[in-house]
């Protein structure tokens, strides 16, 4: 279920494939100019060219959004890093932080936040040229005959 008011808490777990483990990650919804935002920085367009903007767009708003780490998950030079004002290991650069070396998770944020809703039943299945060409319908060579 999701809850429509606002929080600076809401949860996401996404498993760190460099780190070995789940981390949580606390966001804030975005607002709907946001998710708009969002959506319209994905390409640009310069000239007859497009230019795919994905990365940078994922990592800019995933920062936005982000508003904490798990205590006790992220550790620079061996020092437990916390995003949390009111712990002992707080460091005030931790966004900065996570932004220079954890930008996948940032990303992973973003995906799930701003691209991750589907339809209903909306799964896709991934095959092969030749499997493709196997179900393919014949198509006739020309309308006389």
């Amino acid at each position: 279920m999701r809850d429509l008011q606002p929080s600076d808490k809401t949860k996401l777990t996404v498993f760190d494939a460099i780190g070995g483990g789940d981390v949580d990650l606390f966001y804030r919804m975005p607002t709907t100019k946001e998710r708009t935002a969002y959506s319209s920085s994905l390409v640009k367009r310069k000239g007859n060219k497009i230019i795919n903007k994905t990365g940078e767009t994922r990592i800019r708003f995933g920062l936005d959004i982000l508003t904490g780490v798990q205590d006790g998950y992220f550790s620079y030079g061996g020092q437990p890093v916390s995003s949390d004002p009111n712990s002992p290991d707080y460091r005030e650069d931790w966004k900065d932080l996570v932004e220079k070396t954890a930008s996948d998770l940032i990303s992973a944020l973003s995906v799930t936040v701003f691209e991750g809703v589907r339809p209903a039943g909306g799964d896709v299945e991934m095959v092969s040229d030749d499997e493709e060409a196997e179900d393919a319908v014949p198509l006739s060579t020309s309308c006389g005959d």
